[in-house]
């Protein structure tokens, strides 16, 4: 087998193999933990059964996740807050009507 003499690999090998899987690994968390905030199920279900050596993150983190753009927020130059390209459905205010009270 191919891992049985892993002792007699060279060090370069045994590193470059090391860097590979923490780098796929960490891939594959930033991706998973994105698809679960932006609610993207189906992604998030390929990504945790497939594995294909950080091919698929990638994809998904470059290509596929929901655009953010960041605004500044007025009162605190400070903050930034990070808001989707969606645009979100005004609620209207109920309006007050004044009821006349009658003697």
């Amino acid at each position: 087998m191919l891992f049985e003499n892993i002792a007699y690999w060279p060090s370069w090998a045994i590193l470059t193999l090391t860097i590979f899987a923490v780098l796929d690994a960490v891939l594959k968390l930033i991706s998973l933990w994105k698809c679960g905030k932006n609610n993207q199920l189906v992604w998030f279900i390929f990504l945790a059964i497939f594995n294909t050596v950080g091919i698929l993150p990638a994809t998904y983190l470059i290509f596929f996740q929901k655009k953010t753009k960041k605004v500044l927020i007025k009162k605190e130059n400070k903050k930034v807050k990070k808001t989707s390209l969606k645009k979100k459905p005004i609620k209207k205010k109920p309006s007050k009507k004044r009821s006349v009270k009658k003697k």
